[in-house]
């Protein structure tokens, strides 16, 4: 082999390892810059559940935390106080009273979540609790229904003519004892409460009737609510009320519009 040759080869083999070193050096800078991109792994307290991400927390809860601290503000009076050591804070009782409404999991299921740990017998009383002030003290505070002229003149300001819409949903139940679950089998073949709900055009909850199964009709629960008949009364008197909005389910009944 002349000297020319091997001079070239030796220039080949410098040019390859240089290559080879620049690929590596390139291949570890952009190691790093992928390793400061990385979110780190925080460590959360387990007795809190508002340091959850937020996306995770509506996903559980399905309220945001802003909404759900100042729901606790307005309840907080009326739960229960202690000062035991084992004492469960009321931010995590109502926080597995809303994961329960918002799962519809059984007891068991919330208790071991990871989120609120706590027993079944625990979620049990803070479920009796939470559910009696919210129906006994917050629903008769915002759940209104526009009785007077002045109030509904100012719900049929944003749909002229309309006080809101009516419709009905099946909440599903457990099976119920055998000699009433053909009164809570619906026509989808679970069983369930037929819901009635009214709302204004903003989506406020006006009025909601719970009282029937699953297996009545809603024309058949519109026509007993006592919404109807205080707009029926109403309209009797002095022909001031509005209209409601609803599906064909309550063609031809009395102040509904079907759409």
């Amino acid at each position: 082999m002349c000297e020319i040759e091997l001079k070239i080869i030796c220039q080949n083999i410098l040019k390859i390892s240089t290559m080879s070193l620049l690929v590596a050096t390139l291949a570890i800078q952009q190691d790093r810059r992928n390793m400061l991109r990385m979110r780190r792994r925080r460590l959360r307290d387990s007795t809190d559940p508002f340091s959850i991400p937020e996306a995770r927390f509506i996903e559980l809860f399905r309220f945001s935390r802003a909404t759900v601290r100042k729901l606790l503000v307005e309840m907080e009076p009326l739960m229960d106080t202690a000062v035991r050591n084992t004492f469960i804070p009321n931010s995590i009782r109502l926080c597995v009273a809303l994961h329960y409404y918002a799962t519809g999991s059984y007891l068991r299921d919330v208790g071991q979540d990871f989120v609120c740990a706590v027993s079944k017998a625990m979620v049990s009383r803070i479920l009796h609790q939470v559910t009696k002030i919210l129906q006994n003290y917050l629903a008769q505070r915002y759940i209104i229904f526009p009785t007077t002229l002045e109030q509904q003149n100012i719900v049929k300001k944003r749909f002229p003519g309309v006080l809101g819409a009516i419709d009905c949903t099946h909440v599903k139940i457990k099976k119920p004892s055998s000699d009433v679950e053909y009164c809570y089998i619906n026509r989808k073949g679970y069983f369930s409460k037929n819901v009635q709900l009214v709302c204004d055009f903003d989506l406020n909850i006006l009025g909601c009737f719970a009282r029937y199964g699953g297996s009545t009709h809603d024309a058949y629960i519109w026509e007993s609510s006592k919404i109807k008949s205080h707009i029926l009364k109403a309209y009797t008197a002095n022909d001031s009320t509005g209209w409601f909005l609803g599906d064909s389910t309550f063609y031809a009944r009395t102040r509904v519009l079907c759409i």
